[in-house]
């Protein structure tokens, strides 16, 4: 009988349990167990991405009233409002046409300043991530 050599570790599935004998870190926000180590440092802010190059796309051409990718001037892009909730630890991002964009930070909905956002804006900030496709099938579900 031959003997197989050790397989390598696989790694974590995401939203698995741990394996045996490796304790379960704590839910966010719920307290330690008394004479549990502290808890890693949080890992430091990653670098701002630079500036996208522009685009000779017609759908992204600026006027003196339309911003690159949403329908007004005054809205920001999906991606701003994104890193804008990140940067203030906000859990929900609410959107939806002819209303105010809104945070939800620890169950508090709030508004954020911009104006209630209109249909060229939104389709505006669904081109941003979705293909025509999948905005297609957004319209029809």
């Amino acid at each position: 009988m031959t003997q197989q050599p050790p397989s390598a570790p696989r790694p974590p599935v995401p939203g698995a349990p741990p394996p045996p004998g490796i304790p379960r870190p704590p839910a966010p926000g719920v307290p330690r167990a008394a004479g549990a180590p502290p808890p890693p440092p949080p890992a430091p802010p990653a670098p701002p991405a630079p500036p996208a190059a522009p685009t000779a796309s017609a759908s992204q051409s600026s006027t003196t009233t339309k911003n690159s990718s949403s329908g007004i001037q005054g809205q920001p892009t999906l991606k701003e409002l994104v890193l804008r909730a990140k940067e203030e630890g906000v859990s929900d991002l609410h959107l939806g046409v002819n209303e105010f964009p809104r945070f939800r930070t620890r169950g508090e909905i709030a508004d954020i300043g911009y104006p209630p956002t209109d249909l060229d804006t939104f389709f505006g900030w669904l081109r941003e991530c979705m293909s025509d496709e999948e905005i297609e099938i957004f319209q029809k579900t």
